[in-house]
């Protein structure tokens, strides 16, 4: 159904969300050099969360730290599927009658292709499911 793959994705918290976080924490990726594939970003109760996929990283999470965010990482699985109506929908249907229950999804696209983020207990079931 689509190609896919499990990946790191860098996770961040931070204790105040202010105006000009997001360019912090996207100005030390870019000063590195790496590439953003998806970001997931919001602000509750006074802190900030980031969640992203890069090209690189061990080289984003050395930047990231040096000024002094705390970063984690954990598995995620990324897909890649065409940009077109009903891409998403196919994976999701798929996916709950198979029993898979996910714990969060957020996407990117380019207008041909939607690189989908996403998490469940076993993520290698995504995998087999999606085969």
């Amino acid at each position: 159904m689509s190609l896919g793959r499990i990946v790191q994705q860098i996770t961040i918290l931070v204790n105040e969300d202010e105006p000009g976080i997001m360019a912090k924490v996207t100005g030390a990726i870019n000063e590195m050099g790496v590439n953003i594939e998806a970001i997931c970003a919001y602000g509750r109760e006074g802190k900030a969360s980031f969640w992203l996929v890069t090209s690189d990283n061990q080289s984003a999470v050395g930047a990231l730290s040096a000024k002094g965010f705390n970063c984690q990482e954990e598995e995620v699985v990324v897909l890649e599927l065409p940009d077109t109506p009903g891409a998403l929908d196919a994976v999701a249907q798929k996916l709950a009658s198979d029993g898979l229950n996910l714990r969060f999804i957020y996407a990117s696209g380019t207008g041909t292709t939607t690189l989908v983020v996403l998490k469940a207990d076993d993520n290698a079931q995504i995998l087999a499911s999606l085969e």
